[in-house]
C-alpha cells in the first residue's frame, strides 16, 4: 500500500510492486473534508490533523493516480481510502467523514479519467441527498445544495418547527394562548395553500409568536437546567450561557450535581440565572445533596 505521499507510489511500482494507491493528501479520511471558516460549528466531526489540512470531495474526485503510473499501470491495483476511527467518537462521526466522499473515491476509481468531470458529478451528487437521508446516514452536507423552498414551504417548515419544539407555558416558551394561535393559522394555511391571505396571516403569526413573552422562572424556586445539546462537541446548539462571578459559563448537559441546579433571583424586570451549587446561604428544607457544602 503506497500511503503518505502520492510519490509513494510511484517509487513502489518503480521497484515492480503491484501497488494500492492510498495518500494521506487527498485520501485520508480523517483528515477535515472543508477549511475551518466553512465547518458548521456543531459538526459530527471536528478533527483530524488539524485546521490547516483539508481534503475536500473535489481534491478526492480529482486525483489521478494513473498518471503517477505512466507506463506501470498494470502494477496499480487501485485506490483505497483511510478513516482512522480513533479521531471519531461515534458511528455517526465516521459516517460524516466517509459520506460524501466515499462517492468520489468510488466514481475516481472507476471511471477513467478522460470520462472524469467534477462538474458532472456535483450534479449528479445532488441525487444521492435524499438517498443518505432515507438510509439514515449521517453526511457532510457542503457539497449539496439547499432545496430551494416557495414562500409557501418556507412559512409552513418554520411554523411546524416552531410548534414541534415548544412546550406551551413551560418555563422559557411562550404561552398556550400563543401555541394555539399558530397552530391555528398553520393548519388554515395548510388547507389551503392558494389563499394569499392564509400566508399572510401566518408570516404574522409566526413574528408574533417569536415576539411573545416567554414564562419566567419563579424567583426563589430552584431549577434543572436540560439544554439541547447533550454532546460537547454540539455545547453551542440550544446551551445555556451563565455567570459564576466574572466568569462566562456555558451548560450543555443535563446534569444533577448541586452546581447545575440553579436559582433565578429577580432583578427589577429580569431573572438572573444563577447556580445554585454557589449560592451563599443554606436553605434547611433542601435536601442534603442540594445543600450549599461548607
Amino acid at each position: 500500500m503506497a500511503y503518505s505521499s502520492p510519490e509513494r507510489i510511484k517509487a513502489s511500482v518503480a521497484k515492480g510492486f503491484t501497488s494500492i494507491f492510498a495518500p494521506t493528501f487527498p485520501l485520508y479520511f480523517d483528515i477535515l473534508q472543508v477549511s475551518p471558516a466553512q465547518t458548521e460549528i456543531d459538526a459530527p466531526y471536528i478533527g483530524g490533523y488539524g485546521d490547516g489540512y483539508v481534503n475536500s470531495v473535489d481534491k478526492v474526485y480529482n486525483v489521478n493516480p494513473m498518471a503517477m503510473v505512466s507506463g506501470k499501470e498494470k502494477l496499480l491495483l487501485g485506490a483505497q481510502a483511510c478513516l482512522w476511527t480513533e479521531s471519531c467518537n461515534n458511528n455517526a462521526a465516521a459516517e460524516y467523514q466517509l459520506y460524501p466522499r466515499l462517492l468520489a473515491l468510488s466514481e475516481m476509481s472507476w471511471l477513467p479519467q478522460a470520462k472524469r468531470r467534477f462538474t458532472d458529478f456535483y450534479l449528479r451528487l445532488q441525487t444521492h441527498a435524499a438517498l443518505l437521508d432515507t438510509l439514515k446516514i449521517t453526511y457532510a452536507k457542503h457539497f449539496f445544495e439547499t432545496p430551494r423552498q416557495t414562500a409557501a414551504e418556507k412559512a409552513l417548515t418554520e411554523a411546524d418547527t416552531l410548534l414541534a419544539q415548544s412546550h406551551p407555558g413551560a418555563v422559557g416558551y411562550p404561552a398556550q394562548t400563543d401555541f394555539n394561535l399558530l397552530q391555528a393559522a398553520a393548519n388554515a394555511f395548510r388547507a389551503d395553500t392558494a389563499n394569499v391571505a392564509n400566508l399572510a396571516a401566518l408570516t404574522q403569526q409566526i413574528a408574533n409568536y417569536k415576539k411573545a413573552d416567554v414564562k419566567l422562572p419563579e424567583a426563589g424556586k430552584v431549577y434543572q437546567l436540560v439544554s439541547a445539546s447533550t454532546y460537547y462537541r454540539k455545547r453551542f446548539a440550544g446551551s445555556t450561557l451563565y455567570t459564576v462571578g466574572d466568569n462566562l459559563k456555558i451548560h450543555y448537559t443535563p446534569q444533577t450535581e448541586p452546581e447545575e441546579l440553579f436559582l433565578f433571583p429577580a432583578a427589577a424586570a429580569r431573572r438572573i440565572c444563577a447556580p445554585f451549587g454557589f449560592q451563599r446561604k443554606e436553605n434547611s428544607n433542601l435536601p442534603m445533596w442540594m445543600r450549599k457544602q461548607p
